[in-house]
């Protein structure tokens, strides 16, 4: 660890909350897990899902602000539901926040486990300083939802989950589309494979993990240098062939 990089952690509630929700390391801002509660007592903002990704958001711009950082400097949001049935009720305070499309940074919903009466939590990933954003496309393909596919904040890479943007019955050439959606990603970024630090690949089940295996080192090589690659079990509906979401550094 660099001697000058700055290490904090960082309270919503310090006279009355003794736990950090996350941390400063150098410019990079993390919160791993930000629920819909307050921050002093702990109590549930609301019960419903509506009231409590309002409460969501509000908890995220608290951490924001708390930090001196606002909109502009949100790298990537990730949302944690219990049940993703209604993600799309994500949509409007997202557009709300980010109402032009070129200036949108990515995000995700993941379906997890979360504590009983809890319905929605966010991971958040910001960059301290102003670091105009510029949004990364992969030409033909486009999420239906409101989140860019990616965005190059600074010298940060990160992704929404890139999918293929075309159907295909052929698991190997699924993985090999959706790599090569990354690859045109990075591109888009003025990079390549190689500036790729972190794989994420959201799998339907254990026999899918050979081919992003098998694609990703045919890519990037094995060696020290190789991107960190998990492979998480979700059933996020639709194709159980793998979609990805990338970290990568310029």
């Amino acid at each position: 660890m660099a001697s000058d990089a700055l290490f904090e952690e960082i309270y919503l509630c310090q006279e009355k909350n003794s736990k950090p929700v996350g941390i400063r390391f150098g410019s990079i801002v993390f919160a791993p897990n930000l629920t819909p509660v307050d921050p002093c007592t702990g109590a549930l903002k609301a019960q419903d899902l509506d009231g409590q990704i309002d409460g969501i958001f509000e908890s995220i711009d608290v951490f924001l602000k708390s930090s001196g950082l606002g909109h502009d400097n949100i790298i990537r949001i990730t949302f944690f539901m219990s049940d993703l049935t209604d993600r799309i009720k994500l949509n409007p305070p997202w557009e709300n926040w980010f109402p032009n499309p070129n200036d949108r940074p990515p995000h995700k919903y993941v379906p997890t486990t979360l504590p009983e009466g809890l319905l929605v939590s966010a991971q958040v990933m910001a960059l301290e300083g102003f670091h105009p954003r510029k949004v990364l496309e992969v030409a033909g393909v486009v999420h239906n939802d409101p989140m860019s596919m990616g965005a190059l904040t600074g010298n940060l890479v990160t992704s929404s989950r890139v999918v293929t943007g075309e159907q295909t019955d052929n698991e190997e050439e699924h993985t090999a589309k959706v790599f090569a959606n990354v690859g045109a990603l990075l591109n888009n970024a003025g990079g390549d494979y190689k500036n790729l630090t972190q794989v994420t690949a959201f799998i339907g089940g254990p026999e899918f993990r050979a081919s992003v295996e098998k694609e990703l080192q045919q890519l990037t090589g094995s060696g020290n240098d190789a991107p960190i690659l998990h492979l998480i079990e979700a059933n996020l509906g639709g194709s159980r062939f793998a979609r990805l979401e990338v970290l990568g550094l310029l």
